[in-house]
């Protein structure tokens, strides 16, 4: 990271930026999650979650 950013949750110097839920937050070690912490330094991963709470043919087709 470029700036020294804080922990959203404890204010200690944040490691990494992580999304859970749609939400976006500046982690430590400590509140980081697994995928995260398993990441190399400078390495990013993406990753894409789909929910769907029904579709128009009454949640009969597959997300």
């Amino acid at each position: 990271m470029a700036e020294n950013q804080k922990c959203e949750y404890c204010g200690k110097e944040a490691i990494g930026l992580q999304s859970l839920e749609g939400a976006f937050a500046y982690v430590c070690k400590d509140h980081a999650d697994g995928l995260l912490l398993a990441l190399k330094p400078g390495e990013k991963k993406f990753t894409v979650s789909v929910f769907s709470n029904g579709t128009a043919d009454g949640g009969k087709t597959e997300v």
